[in-house]
């Protein structure tokens, strides 16, 4: 009887630990999509463009060389965190840019994984990661939910082209000039 009595015992202590497994994963695939959804992405990289750029030129403003820093980034995922409060975690592009006769030149700059807290369109928090390369990765760990790290540590290839476009409107609208002269690399 004992013996009978293990053996249940041992099955159904499989059974309630695959059965936590497959809720993990559930949870995990949950946050995931709700990380991703679309709707929301949209609606943090459009209706807030102009605060979140604000809020992350001002952090620049501290570590900028030369020039007024322009910002721009693209939203990696975003949540609900309250009724009208958003977390969004995004990778941006902060560059300095300073008007030289006709055309803008270049000064520093760095593509950065950032996460934004924002409420009725207003920032409340925002936190860049430190470092350089892949040593943002503890930082990265330390503001990006699991799900979203290695995405964040991606080379920003991808991301690049449409930052530096709207960077360049920015410093076209806001200083004037002709062009923005950037690099060409062979």
């Amino acid at each position: 009887m004992k013996r009978h009595f293990k053996r249940h015992r041992l099955i159904f202590l499989i059974a309630i630990g695959v059965g936590l497994a497959m809720l993990n994963h559930l949870i995990a695939r949950w946050r995931l999509t709700s990380l991703k959804s679309p709707a929301l992405m949209v609606a943090v990289q459009n209706g807030y463009h102009k605060p979140i750029c604000d809020a992350l030129s001002k952090i620049n403003q501290g570590k900028q060389r030369n020039g007024t820093t322009f910002a721009s980034y693209q939203v990696l995922g975003a949540e609900k965190i309250g009724p009208s409060k958003v977390r969004t975690y995004l990778i941006a592009g902060l560059q300095d840019m300073v008007r030289d006769g006709d055309s803008i030149k270049l000064g520093t700059g760095s593509i950065v994984p950032a996460r934004v807290d924002l409420e009725n369109g207003q920032v409340l928090d925002c936190d860049i990661a430190d470092g350089l390369g892949m040593h943002f990765a503890p930082s990265v760990r330390r503001i990006f939910p699991d799900i979203l790290v290695e995405q964040a540590l991606k080379p920003p290839s991808e991301y690049l082209v449409k930052i530096q476009s709207d960077q360049e409107k920015q410093a076209l609208t806001q200083l004037g000039g002709k062009k923005v002269l950037w690099p060409s690399y062979p």
